[in-house]
Parts: C-alpha cells; structure tokens; sequence
C-alpha cells in the first residue's frame, strides 16, 4: 500500500468532528465490502483464510489472516485480465493509446498507463470503479512531492529525497505538457483539458508510483520461454487487491507471476490474526519515504542506505600530506574511470559498503606510491582483489584505506549534525513521544536516523583492528 495506508491507525489525521470521521470510517467500510465483492465477481479468486480491513492492520487497510497459514499457501489469485494497464483499460481508450505508442515514448515509460488510470478514475462507469472508489480522488496520497517546499527542504536535506522529488517534478511537467497534454487534445471526445489536468496528471503519477507493480523480465512461474524475454521490460501495471497489503522489509508474502495469473504466495507460516505484509522489494528508507511516503523505523528496515558523497573522499584525502599533492590529477583519473563523480555517492548499506568496486577502485587509486601511479596507463583500471568491504571484514582493509573511509564517513554525519542538530536528541526519545510526531516528521526522522547509523557502525567498523 502507499502512504496513506501506512500511517498508524490511531493518527486519522483528518481535522473532521468525530461524528464526520465516523461517518468516513463507515463509507471506507463500505467501499472495502464492495471492493472484495468486485473481486469475487471479476474472478480474483481469495483464500478464505485471510481478508482485507482496516481493524487490526498497522494502517487504515491491510490484509489479516483468519486462521493460521501455512507457508507456501496461495493467498488470493488475480487474473492477468483483472490488470490495470494500457491494453486492458477501455477498449477505445486502449487503441488509441496503441495508435500513438510512439509519439508516447518517454524514458520512464509510464505515460500510456498514466493516460489509461486517468480515464477509467475519471469514467464513472468504469469497469475498475470499485477498485478505484478505494482512492475516491487520491488526496490520501502524501509522498514529498506533495509537501510544501519550505517544509520539506528542512526535513530532508542531506538525504536524497529533497533532489529526487525536484527531479520527479520536472519530469512530470515535462512529460505531461510534451507528450499526454497533446495526446488529451487529440482525443478531446475521451479526455478533457479541464478534467486531465497537470494537477490529476501529478496524482495519478503518485498512486502508480505507490501501488503499481512491474513484473520481472521473465515470469516467476509456469513459463517455459522465459528466457526468450530476458532483455525485454515491461512497464508497471495495478493489480488489484495485491495492493492492499502493506510493506515491510521482513515481509511474510510475496507477488508471483505467471502466464494466465498473478498469485501472492506466504513465503513463511503466518499466525491467525496476525497482517500479511508483501515486499516492494530491497528499498532503502529514503526510496520508501519518496516513492511511498513512508519509512521503517531503525533498524526494522535491512535493506536501508546512505550514500557518503564521492566529494566526500576527495576533501578527506586532501587532508592528508601522502596524497594531497597529486590528489588532483589522481581523482581526474578516477572520474575518466567512472569510478567517483561530481555529485555522486558511495552506497552504504547496514552490513558495509555496497558500492565495493568503485570504493575499491577509489582508495586504490588514492593510495598508490607515485612511482606506481605514474607508471598506470590510461586504459589501466585496478581490478578488486580479494578485498572484502562488509563491515566484519573492513578489519582487513589497509589502515590508510580505513582512515579514508572512516573520514568521508565522518564528514557525512557531520553535515547530518549541521543540518539537523536536534536529531540526536530525537533519536533518544521514547516511543510515545515519536508517536506525538506528524507522520511527515517521524518518517522523516526514521531516514535521517537510519542513514545516521550505518554511517556510525561504519566509522566504529573501521577503527577495528585485530
């Protein structure tokens, strides 16, 4: 689910009277039923074993088990003509969409699936239309995008967000006044100007970019041609009610997909009352808060990163009297071997270093003896060697390489300590005062403090010796 199905269900969050949010509480009822109605009718086939509510999930909606479940079991089944995309949305819809595939062509790919959720969230007669009643105009959807500047600058400075979300925006400007808005205009008998807006162009983008699936180049399952396709990439599409669980980095469900169905399957045994929760996959809690608008708290999430910029390792190695002199001309050689950038970084994930070539190849290259650096060639590239850069193995790592390491690391905290110095005393709160925190300020807070301490188990890591 995307970021308004993740916010604790005790927060509503919607400024009505009490008697106003039970008469919502009761309508969103009412439009689950009726979802899980369509379902059955649209051949989505659901383990009796398990349902979609809003009572006993982590969020407004989940999926809760009924009775115990058996790891492997088959949850639901959804039937691949049950998928929202452009070749299942409405039959006029979708051959005009594939008469004007090419002049549809961006790099994401996104814009023909766009333009077809769109319409059939416009058309009240939707064959979706309970699907889609359950995001009556998507203004639960609360990724970055949508916060105000002023607010979100603050809040997530050093941590990635701010620059995706200003890339995102002008992409989907661009995407939209260069390529749908003239497409809207063509087929002013389907679309409105008026209606299409920039506005539901932007929402639209947040609810694919938060409920969508893409499968996998080759089927999961039951498909014998698999590696027929291997270069091919398919766009993403809605699967209904796969949607309606939640995520957490120790998921206990997974989405398989097959020729004829989708099928999500329990990938462990799953207690009588307890949520069923999918996997978007090993997304960090910067990605998560940006694409879905919500983030695990430290250290619940194992796939989380930070990335100490490459600029990072230069300033460092400067400070240092046995490189400094040629620092220069060694990061020019780097930068020609794509190994560092200007505004690039160095993954770092919570057991090490994820980026081991182009941290190998930098240190490398910056602690050769200047008789070997000047002897390399302009095709010479170091090739990694048995060095190991997860944190129990960074013990090995020569010591001026550690050193190097440890001081990009440091400096990235530090510019964490100068932008946000309130932070650690945040990160000691007790869990009834995070929770008196907006949902925007504590999912903010979980990425800043997640990418705060791998930086700091990686300086600890690097003091190690044996």
């Amino acid at each position: 689910m995307a970021a308004p199905m993740k916010r604790p269900c005790e927060e509503s969050g919607t400024g009505i009277s009490p008697s106003g949010e039970e008469c919502l509480l009761k309508k969103q009822s009412t439009d689950c039923q009726m979802f899980l109605s369509w379902c059955e009718q649209e051949g989505i086939i659901q383990n009796s074993k398990v349902t979609v509510r809003r009572s006993g999930s982590c969020a407004q909606c989940g999926m809760i088990a009924l009775d115990d479940i058996s790891k492997g079991e088959t949850l639901f089944t959804v039937p691949r003509s049950v998928l929202l995309h452009p070749a299942t949305c409405s039959p006029v819809v979708a051959q005009r969409l594939e008469e004007d595939e090419d002049s549809l062509e961006t790099e994401s790919g996104w814009v023909p699936l766009i333009l077809a959720v769109m319409y059939e969230h416009t058309n009240r007669s939707s064959r979706w239309r309970p699907y889609l009643d359950l995001f009556p105009d998507y203004s639960e959807l609360d990724q970055p995008m949508f916060w105000d500047s002023n607010y979100m600058q603050p809040e997530l400075r050093g941590t990635g967000i701010a620059e995706a979300v200003q890339r995102d925006l002008r992409n989907i400007d661009r995407d939209y006044h260069d390529v749908a808005l003239p497409f809207i205009k063509k087929n002013a008998d389907l679309f409105s100007e008026e209606k299409h807006n920039l506005d539901l162009y932007k929402r639209t983008v947040s609810f694919i970019m938060a409920y969508s699936f893409t499968e996998s180049p080759d089927y999961d399952e039951d498909d014998d041609d698999s590696d027929d396709d291997d270069e091919e990439t398919h766009p993403p599409m809605m699967v209904p009610l796969a949607d309606a669980l939640n995520h957490i980095a120790k998921n206990n469900a997974q989405l398989k997909f097959g020729k004829e169905s989708l099928r999500m399957v329990a990938t462990e045994d799953i207690k009588k009352g307890s949520e069923v929760f999918n996997t978007y996959g090993e997304i960090a809690n910067w990605q998560l808060l940006h694409m879905y608008g919500f983030a695990e708290e430290y250290p619940e999430n194992i796939y989380d990163t930070v990335d100490i910029p490459h600029r990072y390792l230069l300033e460092e190695a400067r400070t240092h009297e046995a490189f400094s002199a040629t620092m220069d001309e060694r990061w020019k050689f780097l930068k020609e071997l794509e190994a560092v950038s200007d505004d690039g970084g160095f993954v770092i994930g919570m057991d090490g270093v994820l980026a081991e070539d182009e941290v190998f190849m930098a240190l490398k290259v910056i602690t050769l003896d200047k008789e070997t650096y000047d002897n390399l060639g302009p095709d010479d590239c170091p090739s990694p060697e048995e060095e190991s850069f997860t944190n129990g193995e960074l013990c090995n790592l020569p010591e001026s390489w550690r050193g190097l390491l440890a001081g990009a690391a440091n400096r990235t905290l530090k510019n964490f300590n100068d932008l946000h110095p309130k932070d650690t005393d945040a990160e000691s709160s007790v869990p009834e005062e995070l929770a008196k925190l907006s949902h925007r300020a504590r999912y903010s807070l979980y990425v800043r403090m997640g990418q705060r301490k791998i930086l700091e188990r990686l300086v600890d890591f690097c003091r190690i010796t044996w």
